[in-house]
């Protein structure tokens, strides 16, 4: 298992063997150290490489998962973090027993706010056997949260497909729920929420959705009101599309509104100026920017402060880079340098748009390489030692 995958039955029995030593120490002997080895073995679960392996860890080792999480559900042995990777395992094996399990967990609201349940029910696309019963024993559950809302987006996705008959959100009920999404004051709470519920306006009853459809067309996120373009669109009302054109030539929204236009087939009314590559660069930082684990949403001022041909070390080729200053009117951290044309990404706390354009290109320099693990990466990021790499290569910054 150099290779942290399980290329043998051998070792799938070791690992399960592994598991229930650890399970006994923590549910038996109230041993809580052995739940630190508990991510490493679930992860395990998920790097299986040959279908010998695959039948002993779903013969041996999920029973084993099964019961963990019943113990834990009554004797709370377990953390919250530990039962969301074991229900993440449950959801990529896809078996029933694991499902039923899941839908448990969810209907409980354990840990409703934290971000795995994302990545948990991202599992359950057209193709997971299980995605259907899911969908259907949930759909009377209110689920609350980052749970609520990857509950939604599933749905969206299953019904796009035609997988699900009748979107489970198409309820009285469920349509207040989706109101106070779209109501919701604090933009970047809910902001996935909004934009999950127009997308789900195709796939409920018209008398319901109108009100929906009208709070998310004027919603103050323009993520949210793309949606609703599309949504409408959809719907028959060919009116939007001007909506959607327009958000195109702002980078802030560019990507979002390109791809709305080529969902719908309308690959040419993309305005020639959105595919210059300044203005490229700057959409794809905008994006970058707009990630959950950044700042959530696009920056309310973005400029160009650089941009040069050079010999990129970590890349080791000629090619375009750019540097943009951004500002946010209402953060802490209210704006700072971005890069783009390698590895697109901000060094948040370490650029600021007072520093010479040389000087952050030699810091991102020295964070690819070391990303990478490149031999000449330097011990301690610092200007010094990314500009002695990046002069190497380049005759003037």
């Amino acid at each position: 298992m150099g290779d942290d995958n399980v290329s043998t039955a051998e070792e799938a029995t070791i690992i399960c063997d592994t598991v229930a030593v650890l399970l006994a120490r923590t549910f038996h002997h109230h041993d809580d150290s052995a739940c630190a080895a508990f991510p490493v073995l679930l992860g395990l679960f998920e790097s299986i490489v040959c279908k010998e392996a695959m039948h002993v860890m779903q013969e041996q080792g999920l029973p084993l998962l099964y019961a963990a999480f019943d113990h834990a559900l009554s004797c709370e042995r377990l953390d919250a973090d530990d039962l969301l990777l074991i229900l993440k395992v449950f959801a990529i094996h896809g078996t029933r027993d694991g499902a039923e399990r899941i839908v448990r967990a969810a209907q409980l609201g354990i840990a409703s706010q934290r971000t795995m349940w994302s990545v948990i029910l991202e599992q359950f696309d057209e193709e997971h056997p299980q995605s259907v019963f899911m969908i259907n024993r949930l759909k009377d559950s209110l689920l609350l949260g980052t749970l609520g809302i990857a509950y939604l987006q599933r749905a969206n996705r299953l019904a796009a497909v035609g997988a699900i008959q009748r979107h489970p959100f198409d309820t009285d009920a469920r349509c207040r729920q989706m109101t106070a999404w779209l109501r919701d004051a604090d933009h970047l709470r809910h902001l996935q929420a909004a934009i999950a519920v127009a997308a789900s306006l195709p796939y409920l009853d018209q008398t319901r959705g109108r009100d929906l459809l009208a709070l998310a067309l004027d919603h103050h996120s323009p993520c949210v009101q793309i949606e609703a373009a599309v949504s409408t669109i959809r719907l028959g009302n060919l009116s939007a599309r001007k909506l959607l054109i327009r958000w195109c030539s702002d980078p802030r929204y560019s990507r979002i509104a390109m791809r709305s236009l080529r969902f719908l087939g309308w690959v040419d009314a993309v305005p020639a100026g959105c595919c210059h590559p300044d203005f490229l660069a700057t959409a794809d930082l905008c994006q970058w920017l707009s990630q959950p684990n950044e700042y959530g949403r696009p920056p309310d001022r973005i400029e160009l402060m650089d941009t040069r041909v050079l010999y990129w070390p970590p890349t080791d080729d000629l090619r375009q880079v750019w540097l943009f200053s951004y500002h946010y009117d209402d953060h802490e951290c209210s704006g700072g340098v971005g890069m783009v044309g390698s590895v697109t990404c901000s060094l948040i706390g370490e650029t600021t748009s007072d520093l010479p354009a040389a000087d952050v290109y030699a810091l991102h320099c020295c964070c690819e390489l070391q990303n990478n693990g490149d031999r000449r990466a330097p011990r301690y990021r610092s200007v010094k030692a990314g500009k002695t790499l990046v002069d190497r290569y380049n005759r003037s910054m």
